[in-house]
């Protein structure tokens, strides 16, 4: 299917594209194949069938992992880090005042993401797309005028929204959009690579930890008009909606949403905030330096309740934004996550013998289970489960 091969073939600009253009390239070193019966090409031309644009940014995520823990096993530093694209959408349509239908899309996060971190250093926020090396969040007025309803109280990076490692990810990136003139309907919903209720692909790299998925949060029937007229503050992050609605600040019907929220109707002073954008880390959280976490601290972009439940670092921060390190305290906390880990771990053998008698068992949740049926129709995968789990010829899961 067409659209299948312009999906995938986006994910693969990076390594055909030598301008800001894929070359024909693509097309000639590479081979897509879509089972007949899968939901990439369905048995019949009647069944509507899913878009890969979506699961391919995670493929290529997997992939763009493997072959750069292959450069760093190689030697080449430099051209190593973690691949993670946590891109988020937000969508809709409506009817204006006037009577005329009109169908949106947000971008803003789908142009532009965090990079990953590499062996040596942390990754950068904003810098880095998947698909184009021309990488580009848009303009926040453009996209005002653009979407009539749509009006950003806030864009900025989100603290902490990051893959913590011994160097970080990238700080991912957040928006409030405030709803102002919505007319006769305005239905909102979004699209992206993954959500908060998991990881993006679970990477990560040599004890990093992987980059968090997308989170959003809607108010509705808010009180932004008291506050604006009172002279308040007002969210710029998803993550400060969610503190100000804790504080009082913020009345409505505040939501998080840690999966893929159904269509939201919205009407004038509602807002819609998204979180995503982060990349992964590399090596071990417990092992970074001491004094970038402070400095972290220092300039907003890793929360001090973050840096000790992360890093093992104990820290203070005043109204002026000076930290003041506890020391002592810090080398405390380190050597206890040290010794939770201990207490906690087990050795892989243990854990192999354990997990395979749920397969054996079949002792999952039924998604789960369909999930491993669906896979095994193909015989590679089928091939690979009994290998991995030593299961029996006539073992039907």
């Amino acid at each position: 299917p067409g659209g299948s091969d312009v999906a995938l073939y986006l994910c693969m600009t990076t390594t055909f594209a030598h301008s800001c253009k894929a070359s024909a390239g693509v097309n000639m070193n590479v081979e897509s194949i879509y089972h007949e019966g899968s939901i990439y090409n369905p048995d019949t031309e009647f069944a509507s069938c899913s878009n890969i644009w979506a699961q391919s940014m995670q493929m290529m995520s997997v992939a763009g992992n493997a072959i750069h823990r292959n450069f760093f096993m190689r030697g080449y530093l430099e051209e190593a880090f973690v691949v993670d694209d946590t891109w988020d959408g937000v969508q809709g349509s409506g009817v204006l005042a006037d009577g005329t239908p009109y169908g949106f899309t947000n971008f803003e996060w789908v142009g532009g993401g965090a990079m990953g971190a590499y062996s040596f250093k942390d990754g950068t926020p904003t810098t880095w797309a998947q698909h184009t090396q021309l990488c580009n969040v848009g303009n926040s007025e453009e996209f005002e005028y653009l979407i009539p309803p749509l009006h950003h109280l806030g864009r900025k990076l989100e603290p902490g929204l990051c893959g913590h490692g011994k160097h970080r990810g990238g700080i991912g990136q957040s928006s409030v959009h405030w709803m102002q003139e919505t007319g006769q309907r305005l239905g909102v919903t979004r699209g992206g690579s993954g959500t908060s209720l998991s990881t993006h692909v679970s990477l990560g790299m040599n004890g990093g930890y992987p980059a968090p998925g997308v989170l959003t949060v809607t108010a509705k029937n808010t009180n932004l008009d008291e506050v604006f007229a009172a002279g308040g503050d007002t969210p710029r992050t998803a993550g400060e909606l969610l503190e100000f609605a804790e504080n009082g600040k913020i009345k409505g019907e505040v939501t998080a949403w840690k999966y893929d929220p159904p269509e939201q109707s919205m009407g004038d002073g509602d807002l819609w905030a998204n979180a995503a954008g982060a990349s992964g880390g590399w090596g071990d959280p417990i092992e970074r330096e001491i004094a970038a976490v402070v400095e972290d601290i220092r300039v907003g972009q890793v929360p001090v309740s973050f840096a000790k439940t992360m890093y093992g670092v104990v820290a203070t921060q005043d109204e002026d934004g000076n930290v003041q390190l506890n020391k002592a305290e810090t080398l405390k906390e380190r050597e206890k996550l040290f010794e939770r880990r201990r207490t906690e771990s087990r050795p892989a053998t243990e854990w192999w013998v354990d997990e395979r008698k749920k397969v054996v068992n079949k002792s999952m949740r039924e998604e789960i289970l369909q999930m491993y049926r669906s896979s095994t129709s193909f015989k590679g995968y089928d091939k690979h489960l009994r290998a991995f789990w030593q299961l029996d010829d006539d073992f039907e899961i």
